[in-house]
């Protein structure tokens, strides 16, 4: 887990990146699947949505966001933590992120062994001149070794993001 974060520091700090003013606050809707079968074994795979606030950029690039996600068996999560948002030419964007947040399996047989779970993950999406951006993104939701059991989770998914600037 702390690699993960070493690496989202040196990313920042290696892109200058200065973030657009309609990037500033992006509102993601996604739709996806939960519970992937790679490389932890899939108890309940699941359809899945998720919605998260990005805000404008903190300390060296890092956005905060907030976020809430679920499945259609119940499974809820709701998570804050911090991104990325770095351009790989003029529209393509690289989005890794980590996140903490409290879990609920629900109905879902998918038991991740504790309340508290964190999330670490990244994406592609492609920005349009509008600042709508499409992409995919991959997640890992585990509770990092801090109970008994570890399971893990993979989540898959394809989201809509719509800036916010013209309200904020």
């Amino acid at each position: 887990m702390r690699g993960v974060f070493a690496a989202l520091l040196a990313l920042s700090t290696l892109c200058g990146v200065t973030a657009r003013a309609e990037d500033r606050y992006v509102l993601l809707g996604a739709g996806g699947v939960f519970d992937l079968a790679m490389p932890n074994e899939a108890r309940d795979r699941a359809p899945a949505y998720a919605f998260e606030l990005r805000l404008a950029p903190g300390l060296w690039h890092f956005h905060p966001h907030l976020g809430f996600q679920g499945t259609t068996d119940g499974m809820v999560y709701g998570h804050t933590g911090i991104h990325l948002d770095l351009p790989l030419g003029e529209n393509l964007r690289v989005v890794p992120s980590g996140s903490i947040g409290l879990y609920d399996q629900g109905s879902n047989e998918k038991d991740l062994g504790g309340l508290m779970e964190f999330r670490v993950g990244a994406g592609l999406a492609w920005r349009f001149a509008n600042g709508l951006r499409i992409g995919a993104s991959w997640y890992h939701m585990s509770n990092a070794y801090t109970a008994s059991s570890n399971p893990g989770a993979e989540m898959l998914f394809l989201e809509i993001g719509y800036p916010l600037s013209k309200w904020w």
